[in-house]
């Protein structure tokens, strides 16, 4: 037979901290969605300021990841959770680790804007990266969505949209690579395809 779990003010304040957690696990997906967003737009306009900003603001969408993860480590080690209330501390980790992922990713993708500010641009490469773009916000902001609400079934939309990302990456190699395109806008193009994967 299994024990219920202590009530009480200590188990209060761990459900009250873990409701906090995610809340700020929340917010750290807002953060990246954003700067993955504002690094893509910096880039296809060339606005090396802005792709800055978005280098310049990695250093919080670090501080934060390790805040979450100090904070989850030390709940695991003062309160020895078990079944939901384990899985919800381990898929904070996973989500965290992966958002972390996502602000590094859009930190290249500034970088690469930086680099390119002043170069030739074409629009119909531009088109493909935005799509990307808009796809690859969704999905931040989907998944978000799904854990938020304990959405399984709306987290399976999230395999079609990489698809998408995928498909539009690889559309977009082929138009680099396709012949007669114009040099001066090759060393754009070739950045461009870095910033799609």
């Amino acid at each position: 037979m299994h024990a219920d779990p202590p009530i009480g003010p200590c188990r209060d304040r761990f459900h009250e901290t873990l409701e906090h957690l995610e809340a700020v696990v929340q917010d750290l997906g807002a953060l990246v969605r954003v700067a993955l967003a504002r690094a893509t737009r910096g880039l296809v306009t060339g606005n090396a300021a802005l792709c800055g900003a978005v280098v310049a603001g990695d250093d919080e969408v670090d501080r934060r990841y390790l805040d979450i993860e100090r904070q989850v480590v030390d709940l695991l080690g003062r309160h020895a959770p078990v079944a939901s209330d384990l899985r919800l501390l381990t898929a904070f980790l996973h989500i965290n680790l992966h958002l972390e992922r996502i602000g590094d990713m859009a930190v290249n993708v500034a970088r690469l804007g930086q680099v390119v500010a002043d170069a030739p641009r074409s629009r119909r490469w531009i088109r493909h990266l935005e799509q990307m773009r808009d796809a690859a916000v969704w999905m931040v902001e989907l998944a978000m969505q799904a854990f938020g609400a304990r959405d399984a079934q709306g987290s399976q939309r999230l395999p079609a949209l990489d698809a998408r990302v995928d498909e539009l990456n690889r559309s977009l190699l082929a138009a680099v690579l396709a012949p007669r395109q114009p040099l001066d806008q090759l060393a754009w193009v070739v950045y461009l395809h870095d910033a799609g994967r």
